[in-house]
Parts: C-alpha cells; sequence; structure tokens
C-alpha cells in the first residue's frame, strides 16, 4: 500500500493546513505547464492530487489511516512469520510451517496396546442377560 504522507512529505498527525500547504507547494513544482508536459511530473502531479484528495477529506482520512494501520499490522505478522519458520513457500509467499515426521513406531506401539486392551476385555466374562433383583 502507498504511504500517502511521503507523498506529501509530511508526517501522520499533519494538521489540515500542513496538509494544504504541502500540498499547493509540491503541486505548484509538480505541474504539469511548469515542467513542458514532462511525463514524470504528470504522474508526480496526479500521485500528489490523489494523496491530497484523500488526505484533506476527514472521512477518507479516517479510512486511510485504518487502512494503513492495518497493511502495517499485517506485514509486521508477516516478517514475524517468515523469520520463525522454515519449508517452502505457498502462492501467497507465505511459507508453509514446519510439519513433524509422522512417527510409525509410535503408531504400532499404539496400535498393539490398544489390541491388547480390546483382547482381554473379550476374554473376559460375559455377565449373564439375567435379571438382577
Amino acid at each position: 500500500m502507498k504511504n500517502l504522507y511521503l507523498i506529501l512529505d509530511i508526517t501522520e498527525g499533519a494538521t489540515v493546513d500542513e496538509i494544504k500547504k504541502a500540498y499547493r507547494a509540491l503541486a505548484k513544482q509538480h505541474h504539469p505547464d511548469k515542467n513542458n508536459g514532462s511525463k514524470e511530473s504528470e504522474e508526480r502531479f496526479k500521485k500528489i492530487r490523489e494523496a491530497y484528495e484523500i488526505l484533506s477529506d476527514e472521512d477518507k482520512k479516517r479510512a486511510y489511516d485504518f487502512e494503513l494501520a492495518q497493511a502495517r499490522r499485517a506485514e509486521a505478522q508477516a516478517k514475524r512469520y517468515s523469520s520463525n519458520r522454515t519449508g517452502s513457500a505457498n502462492t501467497h509467499g507465505m511459507p508453509y510451517p514446519s510439519i513433524p515426521k509422522f512417527n510409525w513406531g509410535a503408531a504400532v506401539a499404539f496400535f498393539l496396546i490398544f489390541i491388547a486392551i480390546a483382547a482381554a476385555f473379550a476374554s473376559d466374562d460375559k455377565p449373564s442377560n439375567s435379571k438382577i433383583g
């Protein structure tokens, strides 16, 4: 996610007046008419105008700040996740977690114990169907 505050070269806590002042200075500097129709200046001017349109509107700014905070949290989580895990990456670039190997020895031991217990219960005297009473 692009940081609109960096485009306008202001801090995230900037006031409406600071945003307007930064926009006017940058728009004046990068206006296509002042730069002989330069494509680079035109693109930069469009980005500056877009940043100003979002940051100057209180509701749009609040929504943008929320999305920016979410993107930063996701990025930090991805960094923590990727630095703590090993394995190959999936289609989203996130690594798969390491999966322990299946322990066949433990599985066979569990199965044999289960069979022994089942056999012990099967050989016990079964209660008769007579009524107790």
